[in-house]
């Protein structure tokens, strides 16, 4: 299955990347007029030369803003990590840090996002915990991140009114969906006085006593990892700090906007510039949730085009866009990630074991 799910995302990159570079003509195949290759590989969307033209253009000082913002977010979200764990684990600001970092880094150079599953088992090995209880506290952080999305999203359809932007509500609603339903669940856990009886214990009383044991073990680990959500105190700052996560992830697409210009070349940017930014970055966030080839390769690129083409951007200076974006977040992340690889005494086999579930 997790050979399936690679060869899926890999495949759809490369399906997206296609489609950048590419206008297919399938019907000339048929009517005859073009054969194969030139009906899917002879008109090309794109000029190189202008699209490196435009890259030549990007103001260094606004690609440098976006290059500092980067770490700046990953600090934000490592500290609300530390506070989602604090009624676990006390967990110092630059050991969350460097987990989130690794994170990154793995699924920058691997497919699938396996950076979550690595930073919860490097959690469970660096503080001493079960790696359910890790797992469940970053699943915990991502339904977060799914709820608050949904409200970005809603403030996308309040501020910016299209009717192309309406093909993500779908995604937008799934995902939100599913982290309610997962958040219910997770909540019903935590607060129940008894959450091993009832229904649950009548499902588990048809197990043998050795699997509803270990079942039961498990489960316990995970509610342990989902115990802020009886710390009503961390609560506030916890919503703070994801609605900065989210400034700041909108401040970077700003700045890379800023770098080519397309404040004042495009009017419809030119009006609204942050809200230029914030619906670009509401469709990456969708597109990045697709499984695909690491560093969201071709999904992110395909994403950034088609929401710069709904301010009137050109195919040429949003492929450069996108390449610029995508070349100084991945970029530093993998700068990073060989920094606290080294801090950790880790190596890149090792993470790669850790995400395939080989502890």
């Amino acid at each position: 299955m997790k050979n399936k799910r690679i060869i899926f995302g890999f495949v759809l990159s490369i399906f997206f990347t296609y489609l950048i570079v590419w206008k297919p003509h399938p019907s000339e195949i048929f009517s005859g007029d073009s054969s194969f290759l030139n009906a899917f590989f002879g008109d090309s969307r794109l000029e190189f030369s202008k699209i490196w033209e435009h890259t030549l253009k990007a103001s260094p000082f606004w690609l440098m803003i976006c290059l500092i913002l980067t770490p700046l977010h990953v600090l934000v979200r490592s500290h609300r990590w530390s506070l989602l764990l604090r009624p676990v684990v006390k967990l110092k600001l630059i050991d969350s840090f460097s987990l989130q970092t690794l994170g990154y880094f793995a699924s920058t150079v691997f497919p699938l996002r396996i950076g979550e599953v690595v930073r919860a088992i490097l959690l469970g090995k660096k503080a001493k915990i079960k790696n359910s209880t890790a797992i469940a506290n970053v699943v915990l952080e991502r339904l977060i991140d799914g709820l608050s999305l949904l409200g970005v999203f809603v403030i996308v359809g309040i501020i910016f009114q299209s009717d192309k932007i309406g093909m993500f509500r779908e995604g937008v609603l799934i995902m939100a969906g599913l982290s309610m339903i997962a958040l219910s669940v997770v909540v019903y856990f935590s607060f129940a006085r008894a959450p091993f009886g009832g229904v649950t214990g009548k499902i588990l009383s048809y197990l043998p006593d050795v699997m509803r044991e270990r079942i039961i073990e498990v489960l316990k680990g995970f509610i342990a990892g989902f115990s802020m959500l009886k710390s009503t105190r961390h609560y506030p700052l916890v919503t703070l700090e994801t609605i900065l996560i989210w400034v700041l992830y909108t401040a970077q697409e700003f700045s890379v906007i800023l770098a080519f210009g397309f404040h004042k070349s495009a009017p419809l940017i030119a009006e609204a510039p942050l809200t230029a930014a914030l619906v670009i970055l509401v469709i990456n966030a969708v597109a990045l949730s697709v499984p695909s080839a690491p560093g969201g390769l071709g999904t992110f690129h395909a994403a950034s085009i088609f929401g710069l083409g709904l301010f009137g951007i050109a195919e040429d200076p949003a492929v450069g866009f996108a390449l610029v974006l995508h070349a100084i977040t991945t970029g530093y992340f993998v700068l990073a990630g060989i920094l606290f690889m080294w801090r950790e005494g880790l190596e890149i086999g090792q993470l790669k074991n850790l995400g395939n579930g080989e502890i």
